[in-house]
């Protein structure tokens, strides 16, 4: 499949035919699972166009079934999946980091790309928010002993990312807050990831010609403070990573293709690099530690905020239908999980059971009606989270990571408004989910 998937040119799709049932005397085959041919398929940068269910033998065998599937190579229309796949597929590897840092910036484009700034023919990234997401990639791997490179010890595993250990990878985003030790830690930790990150896969996963795709510049720490809150300010201070701007565009938009083929790589490397050691790793098992943990879907903590302000005494109503909410409120997202999974505070907003389970659901809200809805939005926003000091840190630097809003100053509500009402534009675009246009 590797060799067969590397002859195909974007737009190029692969049909194959496979046979079912006894094997002729004279011709020895072997059986293959369909789903294992679109397993291989995606783990090598292909689409699953079509599987055709089993059809009869037109000769007339009985015990005779044959069957199609098709993959294809999805097409950029820029070029930049070839040179993706011949960067995950074909340079030479001493260890995982290379794969680390190309999953670093693609996990950065899904779930954080308004952190990206404008660099000509480029995007430049800050080098902070990728040593934050390696640390959160490379975490699970490090616990569980599973070997990265072919000799031991990692450039980045010192005695601040050690120290880390009770933290969960997901507690590393931006917008989360540390103090004291805490606070220490991770601001060394992050030092040291992007030390390595700068001098190591950045120098070294080039083109053809030997040029760096994604050169990157260490600048060092933030200073030291008690408090280290993971703000832009923050994730800028370690330097910066660039990315040519079609690479970047596939990363945005392609990323169901381009993940499954760095994961497929990595746990082959990790099998590699453990074999050699005399230790024998599963697929399961890498496949655990390299699982990505999403947002959970938790709306517990805000819940609890609107039923604090019942109990104070302080009415709310629904946000969509302006009815007056009791003690069996529900806490909806605004942009569906099922088409983005975020739990960010701002996505976060109370409802009357009614439209959150049976009407809205899973759709996004048209256009008019979160234009409809948008005071009580702008109220509760306020009222919950801005008004709260321990909230609206996080509130605002929630939104500012995932929402196109400005890097040089604090957004206010209306901006943000308005940069939930362009990501509702874009998920429409792209994922193409069903609508729901507010209350008839």
């Amino acid at each position: 499949m590797r060799k067969l998937a590397t002859l195909l040119k974007p737009g190029g799709r692969m049909v194959l035919t496979l046979r079912h049932g006894p094997a002729p005397e004279d011709r020895p085959m072997w059986p293959v699972d369909p789903h294992e041919v679109e397993r291989l398929g995606v783990d090598h940068g292909l689409a699953l166009r079509v599987a055709t269910q089993r059809t009869a033998d037109i000769g007339g065998r009985p015990d005779i079934t044959w069957q199609t599937i098709i993959l294809d190579l999805p097409d950029d229309g820029a070029g930049a999946l070839p040179t993706l796949r011949g960067v995950i597929l074909r340079q030479e590897k001493s260890s995982t980091y290379k794969l680390g840092l190309l999953r670093s910036i693609a996990r950065i484009a899904d779930a954080f790309p308004n952190h990206a700034r404008d660099a000509g023919d480029d995007v430049e990234l800050p080098l902070g928010l990728v040593a934050l997401t390696w640390l959160r990639m490379y975490k699970p791997l490090v616990e569980r002993g599973l070997p990265q490179l072919t000799a031991p010890g990692m450039g980045f595993v010192k005695a601040p990312f050690l120290a880390l250990a009770a933290l969960a990878p997901q507690d590393l985003r931006p917008g989360a807050a540390f103090h004291g030790d805490d606070a220490r830690h991770l601001r060394l930790a992050l030092r040291d990831a992007a030390r390595v990150i700068a001098d190591m896969p950045a120098r070294h996963l080039t083109y053809a010609n030997d040029i760096p795709v994604f050169p990157s510049e260490y600048r060092g720490p933030p200073a030291a403070t008690a408090h280290f809150a993971i703000t832009p300010e923050t994730l800028w201070a370690y330097g910066t990573t660039r990315v040519p701007l079609a690479i970047w565009r596939a990363f945005c938009r392609m990323s169901a293709w381009i993940e499954p083929m760095l994961l497929a790589e990595w746990v082959r490397l990790t099998q590699g690099y453990a074999e050699r050691a005399g230790r024998v790793v599963t697929t399961d098992e890498a496949h655990a530690a390299l699982r990505w943990l999403e947002p959970e879907r938790d709306t517990a903590f805000v819940r609890g905020l609107a039923l604090d302000r019942l109990h104070a005494g302080r009415p709310i109503e629904c946000v969509w239908s302006g009815r007056p909410l009791g003690a069996a409120l529900d806490i909806d997202h605004c942009l569906p999980w099922s088409a983005w999974p975020c739990g960010d505070l701002w996505n976060l907003l109370r409802a009357t059971p009614a439209i959150n389970q049976r009407q809205k659901r899973d759709r996004l809200v048209t256009a008019d009606a979160l234009a409809a809805a948008r005071p009580r939005i702008l109220t509760w926003w306020q009222e919950t989270y801005l008004a709260n000091p321990a909230l609206s840190l996080r509130f605002t630097e929630e939104a500012r990571s995932s929402l196109p809003l400005p890097h040089d100053r604090t957004p206010d509500p209306d901006e943000i408004f308005a940069a939930l009402d362009f990501r509702s534009l874009r998920l429409r675009q792209d994922t193409q989910a069903p609508e729901w246009a507010g209350i008839v």
